[in-house]
């Protein structure tokens, strides 16, 4: 009877495990920065090399902060 204890706490503590990796995993391939990396469109295109001149000086080139406060929080 205890050792069916143990052995159903360690399944349960192993899939926490595999639950908490699959979720981290989802997460890094899911994130907001993942998508803003590659862009296609000539507008964005434009648009990023308008913000590096006429804003990046302060705000920093990826809008992060600078001198300026930080936009993308």
């Amino acid at each position: 009877m205890r050792g069916d204890r143990l052995a159903s706490r360690g399944q349960l503590a192993n899939s926490a495990i595999l639950c908490a990796a699959i979720f981290f995993f989802l997460s890094l391939w899911n994130s907001a920065a993942w998508s803003q990396a590659v862009s296609q469109d000539p507008a964005v295109e434009r648009g990023h090399k308008q913000f590096e001149q006429a804003c990046g000086f302060c705000h920093g080139p990826d809008a992060t902060g600078a001198r300026g406060p930080d936009l993308v929080r």
